[in-house]
């Protein structure tokens, strides 16, 4: 790991104890749809909510850096996006895009046992 990740971590961690500070003393609130929800006005949510985008563009962006690069290793990245029912797989090789495609499989079996 390299320290631009790892501040990126201590940042998101100091986040979320932000976040739990603001919703204890009310100036945040929590609620859970199909995935958690924090809201809040005010500096302080504010501020929680900066530190949490920060954190995560820092833990993203600390992959693509020079030290992570510096053997040129080829790295192999794959993703989907389910919008509705219908699944968009990308990514650079074969395996990565078969596994993407295992994994949109196995979510869509999941939502259809649960439904």
């Amino acid at each position: 790991m390299n320290k631009i990740f790892i501040s990126g971590l201590i940042l998101f961690i100091i986040s979320i104890f932000m976040m739990i500070i603001g919703v204890a003393k009310g100036y945040m609130g929590f609620a859970f749809f199909i995935f958690p929800v924090v809201y809040g006005s005010g500096i302080y949510a504010a501020l929680a909510m900066l530190a949490m985008i920060l954190s995560m563009l820092i833990i993203f962006f600390s992959f693509f850096s020079v030290e992570n690069n510096a053997y040129d290793k080829k790295i192999d990245y794959g993703g989907m996006v389910l919008i509705g029912p219908i699944p968009i797989v990308f990514g650079n090789s074969k395996n990565a895009i078969l596994v993407s495609i295992i994994i949109v499989i196995v979510i869509l079996i999941l939502i259809l046992l649960i439904l």
